[in-house]
């Protein structure tokens, strides 16, 4: 490289930091054992505040809990909540790999999703508010723009993995990769995919309201003190069979 090349590849770092470019998330809260998993498969513990890089995994210990925010502009704001023994990676796309989005790849347990955008006011507009939020999985990706709802994988492999997802406010559509399906599930209700197959019918779930949707700690408990694996025997082997 060049004395020139050089000191145009110096500049552009300096304007713009690795983790400037790099930083996709915040950590908002969390409690318990929750750690940050980098590119490079190194681990460190995850402290509050903490910028997480596209690319990288937040994972959950057996008694831990973690609130990412995953883009907070004037208009919008976004957080995933997750569950114990869950991980996500973030800024990855619908193959798992990083990509150039605020998206998220939830790969193992449970996450809770509130994403809230803003009405304009008149004359205002925003570039960004027709682009959605998408939560994806192995079997599946959730499209949104305004709502909040859960999501569960049983396994980290897709051939034996169980998708389970249910709506508390607004609309989600649900794509079904395997199946190559779209589904809309309206609030109150859940669908299922089971090993990777087809998309149940959408049916009201009045028991799911007993999940804690709180986000903010300052307006009480953020522990999910339902059962996923007595909602997954529910959902999986009587709601659907």
């Amino acid at each position: 490289m060049t004395q020139f090349k050089q000191s145009i590849v110096f500049f552009i770092f300096m304007l713009f930091p690795i983790g400037a470019i790099a930083s996709n998330a915040t950590i908002f809260y969390l409690k318990g054992e929750v750690e940050v998993v980098a590119v490079d498969q190194s681990v460190r513990k995850a402290e509050k505040s903490m910028s997480v890089a596209r690319g990288e995994t937040v994972r959950t210990g057996s008694n831990g809990l973690a609130v990412l925010e995953v883009e907070k502009t004037k208009n919008s704001n976004i957080k995933v909540k997750l569950d114990k023994q869950s991980s996500v990676k973030v800024g990855a796309d619908s193959q798992n790999k990083i990509a150039a989005s605020n998206d998220v790849f939830l790969e193992l347990g449970g996450a809770f999703v509130n994403v809230v955008k803003r009405k304009l006011r008149s004359g205002e507009s925003d570039k960004d508010e027709k682009r959605e939020f998408k939560l994806h999985t192995k079997t599946a990706s959730m499209g949104v723009r305004g709502t909040q709802f859960f999501a569960a994988v049983t396994e980290a492999d897709a051939n034996n993995s169980d998708l389970w997802m249910c709506v508390n406010e607004g609309v989600v559509e649900v794509n079904n990769k395997n199946a190559k399906s779209q589904t809309l599930v309206k609030k109150g209700e859940g669908i299922a995919i089971r090993k990777g197959g087809a998309t149940s019918a959408p049916k009201p779930l009045a028991w799911t309201s007993k999940l804690n949707w709180q986000m903010n700690p300052k307006s009480g408990e953020l522990d999910n003190k339902v059962s996923i694996k007595e909602a997954y025997y529910d959902i999986l082997n009587i709601e659907y069979e």
